[in-house]
């Protein structure tokens, strides 16, 4: 294996790729000079006064922050993924694929002057590491557009972006500061901020016309939330499709089969093709997109049940010149599992991170909390009388109906709580590794275990009391994060990793031990700090031998077994940034599978009560 060592797979200089000419209302402007080390494309704004919190990543939405992006081709090949750490607070490090060399903001924690690095990685291989600080003041800017300027086959039902920097004033954004403009005037159209407060949409009144040039200008009308002008107007040009005639039919059907008597969803499904909004499909039916550019574009089915699947759900498409193209979907449903007890799990649905209770086939929904901070990672106690949870300050514990909250930790990067068999003591994940708190006097100092100049995670107590599970990216550089074991009768004695190297995947998260601690159950995928990307979820005997894949999975947040050894339940969403999470479970055979609930992550399942 080659690493590139402090070698820069970046644009360096202006004008040596389009991302990085002073042409490009993408192209930073900075308002102190540039340095040098940082990849030019690359932006860290200043500290956002308020603004649009993920809470798989940030534990409050009180906790200041700034974001981070690059304009495309910032980065070229073999570079595929950048890895950003707020190395001041040793925060967690945020792991992005890169999309055409850039990516969008993403919000990371930290107060002006922090020091920031971001590594730039080529699969497993790093090639560069640069660091930045927050800066006291940076003007918004334009991240991208689309279209990107210069296009010239752009569909006549397009829905034009424009994506800044940091979040913007919404009072700022109207059709004086944002407008598409054909000879000079203004087009009609719909024009709104995304909820996240970083993407302004267009939508026209009526389809562009055929071969015809159109503008987007950005004013500095535009501010964000500290009310700083954007920094420079930006006005780029693209062009639609020329001729109509080249313009074909896209059929897709849609055929459904029960297995064994598995249901069916008598509502359809939803098909979408590349930006245009999803339309509904019957589960025996046919649907036609007109109007389609030759080329290569992107077809999904969406809405299916939990047991229900089908081959490439989402595919790329080809759309030759003549006759129309076909796509067909055979979707197959399976028997539903008979799921029973009680679920604990996190939900957003009430507009920030709460802990809930249902019934384990998502009936009989409750609230348990309800402040203005994430409450995240609850976790039942061996009895089933009490859950503890992370809070954005510390552990806490509380009982199963919610009452009597009591803070257990104080620690501002306390997470992942998991009991001990006797109910004794909680272990969770900190700042410096793993500790292990007692439950009856938490004043009591905790042990500490695994790795302090590390990121650890995900400690599970195995139901015998022997072995602590966890994971940590010690020893790899941040480039991977593996499983390791420890003896509870020896916590600081060398953990001994676990070899999973038969999954094929980099980054091994979530370990979770059956009942019975013969086995544990455990995400693998390629990014991390969630289990982010594609993914499998498997299943290994205690001493990690016997690996035993049970399915493909996609951005897994959360496993959790079932009382009786039986089912596993998980949540994950099929698109990390563009749906909510759901619970989903799968009987330890793979053979039945399904939906428990939606909008809901991070379940832990309530033992035999």
């Amino acid at each position: 294996m080659i690493t590139l060592r402090w070698m820069f797979i970046v644009c360096l200089v202006a004008g040596t790729a389009p991302a990085c000419s002073r042409d490009n209302p993408a192209a930073p402007r900075e308002d102190t000079a540039h340095d040098e080390s940082v990849p030019v494309g690359f932006t860290i704004s200043n500290v956002v006064s308020g603004g649009i919190s993920d809470s798989r990543f940030v534990a409050a939405r009180s906790v200041a922050s700034a974001y981070v992006s690059a304009v495309p081709h910032t980065f070229a090949e073999p570079a595929e993924l950048v890895s950003i750490r707020n190395i001041t607070t040793l925060g967690r490090p945020l792991n992005l694929p890169l999309t055409m060399g850039g990516f969008d903001p993403v919000r990371i924690e930290g107060e002006e002057g922090d020091e920031v690095s971001i590594s730039i990685y080529g699969h497993a291989d790093k090639l560069s590491e640069v660091k930045v600080r927050i800066p006291p003041r940076r003007p918004p800017r334009i991240v991208r557009t689309y279209p990107d300027k210069g296009r010239i086959d752009v569909a006549l039902n397009v829905v034009i972006e424009v994506v800044f920097t940091e979040p913007i004033d919404p009072a700022s954004v109207d059709n004086t500061s944002v407008s598409v403009l054909r000879n000079g005037a203004a087009i009609s159209g719909t024009l709104r901020l995304r909820s996240n407060s970083l993407t302004a949409e267009f939508l026209p009144e009526s389809p562009l016309e055929p071969g015809t040039e159109y503008t987007i200008s950005v004013t500095q009308q535009v501010r964000d939330l500290d009310h700083e002008p954007l920094s420079e107007p930006a006005v780029l040009s693209f062009r639609t499709i020329d001729t109509l005639s080249l313009l074909k039919t896209l059929i897709v059907t849609a055929t459904t089969t029960s297995v064994s008597g598995g249901p069916v969803d008598p509502d359809g499904y939803l098909i979408q093709f590349d930006s245009r909004p999803p339309v509904h499909i019957d589960t025996d039916g046919t649907q036609s997109f007109t109007g389609v550019v030759q080329g290569v574009h992107t077809l999904s089915i969406t809405g299916l049940s939990g047991n229900c699947e089908t081959d490439a759900a989402t595919r790329l498409i080809g759309i030759p010149n003549g006759t129309p193209t076909f796509s067909h979907y055979h979707v197959i449903c399976k028997p539903q599992a008979v799921l029973e007890g009680m679920l604990a799990f996190v939900s957003d649905r009430d507009g920030n991170p709460e802990i809930y209770t249902s019934n384990a086939d998502g009936t009989g929904l409750r609230r348990l909390t309800n402040n203005a901070v994430a409450d995240l990672s609850p976790a039942w106690s061996p009895d089933g009388n009490r859950i503890a949870f992370s809070r954005d300050d510390g552990i806490y514990v509380m009982n199963a109906d919610g009452s009597n909250v009591v803070r257990l930790s104080n620690g501002l990067s306390d997470v992942e709580p998991a009991w001990s068999p006797d109910g004794s003591q909680i272990a969770y994940a900190g700042r410096a590794g793993i500790y292990v708190r007692s439950v009856s006097d938490p004043s009591v100092s905790p042990e500490q275990f695994g790795y302090p100049f590390s990121w650890n995670s995900h400690p599970s107590w195995s139901p015998d009391g022997q072995f602590l599970l966890f994971g940590s990216d010690y020893g790899t550089g941040d480039s991977w994060h593996l499983l390791w074991r420890v003896r509870t009768d020896d916590l600081h004695a060398s953990p001994r990793y676990l070899n999973l190297g038969d999954v094929g995947r980099t980054v091994y998260m979530l370990p979770t031990w059956s009942p019975d601690a013969s086995h544990f159950a455990f995400a693998a995928c390629d990014w991390f700090y969630l289990c982010y990307g594609p993914g499998t979820l498997s299943v290994a005997s205690a001493d990690g031998s016997g690996i035993r894949r049970l399915a493909d999975i996609d951005n897994i947040d959360g496993i959790t077994w079932s009382p009786n050894g039986s089912i596993i339940a998980y949540s994950s969403r099929g698109c990390a940034d563009c749906t909510e999470p759901s619970i989903y479970h799968i009987t330890t055979d793979g053979s039945m599978r399904g939906l428990v609930i939606s909008d809901a992550y991070m379940p832990a399942w309530r033992p035999v009560h």
